[in-house]
């Protein structure tokens, strides 16, 4: 299975994550690796992304056109939520600055980022990470040409994606 890539789908008695854990956990098989790309520089990155054909074809034909297909129409996407990434800067340049450039190149007009608060407790210092990651964010833009609404958000709010669990806790 090394080399090639395949969807793995849910069912209707299964959900997509417990099928993907359940194919890592065979270990034995040592078939199935996971498909993503999550150390290295912005260029390291986008040289990984561009050696596998499914990133290759979502980084170039999905997310720097950012359009859907409904009711056999056309949609531009003027909206974004981008969750679970860094902004963190090396050499001057944010370090997954390729997702930026691709995003860049279409038509969204607001942008909502996750912020991860990590050991902060303190509005005000939470408040100035926001602002600073929405600084970084318009100044890349700008450069760009480009001028999107910047929101920041919790990452651990419930009722985002990977916490489900405490969604559940607090019902």
């Amino acid at each position: 299975m090394y080399g090639q890539e395949i969807k793995i789908a849910r069912t209707e008695t299964t959900n997509l994550l417990e099928i993907i854990r359940e194919k890592w956990e065979e270990k034995e098989t040592g078939e199935y690796y996971p498909l993503f790309v999550s150390e290295g520089t912005s260029r390291d990155k986008k040289k990984a992304i561009q050696s596998s054909n499914y990133l290759k074809t979502v980084y170039d034909e999905v997310l720097s056109r950012l359009k859907i297909k409904k009711n056999n129409e056309t949609i531009k996407i003027k909206n974004l939520v981008i969750y679970g990434w860094s902004m963190r800067e090396e050499n001057n340049m944010i370090q997954d600055s390729h997702i930026l450039e691709a995003i860049a190149k279409t038509d969204v007009k607001s942008i909502a980022v996750s912020v991860h608060k990590g050991e902060l407790n303190d509005t005000d210092e939470i408040k100035k990470k926001c602002e600073s990651e929405k600084t970084k964010l318009k100044k890349f833009f700008k450069k760009h040409n480009k001028d999107p609404q910047i929101i920041c958000f919790d990452s651990s709010s419930s009722g985002c994606w990977i916490n489900e669990e405490k969604e559940k806790e607090n019902c």
